[in-house]
């Protein structure tokens, strides 16, 4: 028991880090300096321990968490292990824009804890991102082609209205 403290102490077991965090879109695959609201987003980060030669080596785990947080935690996703010590979390941005940290923390027994984090930036959409007739409108589209061509109308009536006759006296 107390040579595993000791150890534990002095950093010669228990010690993990992360290395490689990289955040990119899950669509397109490129890493973008602001994302759009409402977008999936994959976070990975590659944890490692440090063994008894001094060697970093892939870390295991199910229990590693992503924290997307503004001032608060907004939400959290379970990573989930996709290779020798690299883990991956695939969320959608939120709908609210600001800047948003990336935050992984992790407190164990027996292991140094980590807490790394890393900013995003979410923006709205830009006007042309949006459908250029959008379906649910069709009331409004139709009030307003109705609006003009009863302007047509009446242009067309007033100008072609017949002078009244003048009485003969």
């Amino acid at each position: 028991m107390f040579t595993s403290f000791y150890e534990w102490a002095f950093q010669q077991h228990g010690v993990l880090r992360i290395v490689n965090a990289t955040h990119k879109l899950v669509s397109s695959g490129e890493k973008l300096d602001e994302y759009v609201v409402e977008t999936l987003l994959e976070y990975s980060i590659t944890v490692q321990e440090l063994n008894k030669n001094g060697k970093w080596t892939p870390y295991i785990a199910d229990d590693l968490q992503l924290e997307l947080e503004r001032l608060t935690i907004f939400g959290r996703v379970t990573y989930n292990q996709t290779s020798n010590g690299v883990y991956t979390a695939r969320f959608f941005s939120p709908d609210f824009i600001g800047t948003y940290g990336l935050r992984t923390r992790y407190r164990k027994i027996g292991y140094t804890p980590l807490d790394h984090q890393m900013k995003i930036i979410i923006r709205p959409r830009r006007h042309n991102d949006y459908d250029r007739f959008i379906f649910g409108a069709w009331p409004y589209y139709l009030t307003a082609f109705i609006m003009m061509g009863m302007v047509y109308v009446l242009v067309f009536a007033l100008l072609n209205q017949i002078p009244p006759k003048e009485k003969s006296s």
